[in-house]
């Protein structure tokens, strides 16, 4: 009896150690491994400009040419992903081109539907929450028509290693710029932000601005603490 015990205790916290490493791999999967997961599920033939540039820490999606089933499996793959990311760029216009001529779906249509972008910013505002190491994100001609939730700002101002921005020729407007710019100032490694093409007015030339003076200020500052830390040579005098 007691060996039948024994070995029952054992087949159970094998099966324990089974399952726990199992998800801890489902956790740790890069995105490119759930892309490819979803759209084999899908029996969606995964989008070549998208996937030859996916690596294991970052997201870099051309989305022109991008059809309904594969963003339903891009979808998918983002709301999946637990990685930590170091780089999110989204493509989704042409610089050379209007957006609606290089915006196009195979489906005929020529912008991305709406609910489509906001469950995009939501996926989106997940990924960001599971990545504390982010350094770059460019969302470069997806329309923001609809206002970005509280919730991607409150994400968004937690990464505290993010050094490029960019939202150009995302149409968004005022009102969600000045939200963006009040976030920003809070990020002590930001470097670089792209708002052109953003459909902003005159209302958004002062929080740009604080927020550039905002950055000269801490960037004066921390070279003011590094020279202080700077370690100098001792100066003795021969003089009697």
């Amino acid at each position: 009896i007691f060996s039948a015990i024994s070995g029952g205790l054992q087949f159970l916290c094998c099966h324990r150690l089974v399952y726990l490493f199992a998800a801890s791999h489902e956790a740790m999967a890069s995105f490119a491994e759930l892309y490819l997961r979803v759209c084999q599920a899908n029996r969606v033939e995964p989008f070549a400009p998208l996937l030859s540039k996916l690596c294991q820490d970052a997201i870099d999606a051309d989305l022109r040419n991008f059809g309904a089933a594969e963003w339903r499996c891009l979808l998918a793959a983002l709301a999946q992903c637990k990685a930590s990311l170091s780089a999110i760029r989204i493509l989704a216009y042409s610089p050379d081109e209007p957006w609606r001529k290089s915006v196009r779906r195979r489906v005929g249509r020529g912008e991305v539907e709406p609910s489509t972008v906001s469950r995009f910013l939501s996926c989106l505002t997940s990924v960001l929450a599971n990545s504390p190491r982010l350094r770059s994100l460019e969302l470069c001609g997806l329309p923001l028509l609809l206002q970005p939730t509280a919730s991607f700002f409150d994400a968004l101002a937690r990464q505290a290693q993010l050094a490029v921005v960019s939202f150009k020729d995302s149409r968004m407007g005022d009102k969600a710029a000045r939200m963006l710019l009040e976030t920003l100032r809070g990020l002590p490694s930001l470097r670089s932000v792209q708002l052109s093409g953003c459909s902003l007015s005159d209302l958004s030339v002062k929080p740009l601005a604080s927020l550039v003076r905002q950055q000269q200020l801490r960037r004066e500052h921390c070279q003011w603490v590094s020279a202080l830390r700077e370690p100098r040579e001792p100066h003795l005098s021969t003089d009697h």
